[in-house]
């Protein structure tokens, strides 16, 4: 049986899951560096136990299981294809946080 992804187990959440959600918002610049920074983190971590991320970064694993490499390609495909919104998007969008 295939190994199900972090992708295909967030297509399951609940409604009491959304509770669990970030929402960024992002420049392009902000999107490379967060990229490269996943990919980075990806090869250097490729092929070792989710165990030695959490020991190398307890600050930001605690209490959550590091992302595998499968998984960090599906997020930055995520991240690559989220939509952008346009000018009118945004300007509605400005006016909602307000």
């Amino acid at each position: 049986m295939a190994k199900q992804t972090k992708q295909a187990k967030r297509s399951k959440r609940s409604v009491a899951d959304t509770k669990k959600l970030k929402v960024v918002v992002l420049d392009s610049e902000d999107v490379a560096t967060i990229l490269a920074a996943l990919r980075s983190f990806q090869e250097r971590y490729e092929n070792i136990p989710a165990r030695a991320m959490r020991e190398d970064w307890p600050r930001h694993f605690r209490g959550v299981k590091p992302l595998g490499t499968e998984d960090i390609s599906e997020l930055c495909e995520r991240i690559n294809c989220a939509p952008h919104p346009g000018p009118y998007q945004q300007l509605r969008h400005s006016a909602d946080l307000d």
